[in-house]
């Protein structure tokens, strides 16, 4: 049940389920659209975390590209025109089509990536602006990379199946060994 600010339940709420088909998606293709007022004002690639150098070649094509496609496509047709301040996630595939992978709203809550929320709401352009990590100098660190674990951590988690002791067991096998009671600890297991 949401909630609205004031801690009253909104019974006018509806939830509703999304399925879309699973695809693997070349992150180098995916990109950020902010639109302000209809208006198309600033595209960006979605991974900022990682520099593609072919991006910098084909920049002006696949800018085009979606803006081709958000005039005849999007303008105007989501939520029937009705919203006119909103980010959408897109994709341009190897034969140069646009398909949409997802709407956000704008604001906070939606990260900007390349820009400032302060800088797109300055934006007024008839063409938008476009913007790539261009060096490795420009990556930027992955917000949720604090959040994962080592990747030989997972792969020891999956040989217990998942139980906490037999993991934490497994990984008292990986201590170095300092004396003989540890060796003692060891042959127990």
């Amino acid at each position: 049940m949401d909630r609205d600010v004031t801690g009253d339940a909104n019974n006018d709420f509806q939830l509703q389920l999304a399925l879309r088909k699973w695809c693997n998606l070349y992150p180098s293709h995916e990109f950020r659209c902010f639109v302000k007022e209809n208006e198309l004002v600033a595209v960006c690639q979605r991974h900022d975390s990682q520099h593609f150098p072919h991006l910098q070649r084909d920049a002006y094509m696949i800018r085009s590209l979606i803006v081709e496609f958000f005039d005849e496509i999007v303008c105007g047709k989501f939520a029937n025109g009705a919203i006119v301040k909103y980010v959408f996630d897109c994709y341009v595939d190897q034969h140069e089509k646009v398909w949409i992978v997802d709407f956000n709203v704008w604001g906070r809550r939606t990260d900007t990536l390349l820009y400032t929320w302060d800088e797109l709401e300055a934006m007024d352009s008839d063409m938008p602006e476009m913007r790539i990590v261009e060096t490795d100098k420009q990556v930027r660190s992955d917000p949720l990379a604090s959040y994962r674990a080592p990747i030989d951590a997972v792969h020891l988690a999956s040989l217990t199946g998942g139980d906490p002791k037999a993991f934490e067991a497994l990984m008292k096998l990986c201590e170095p060994l300092n004396n003989d009671s540890d060796n003692e600890v060891i042959e127990e297991i």
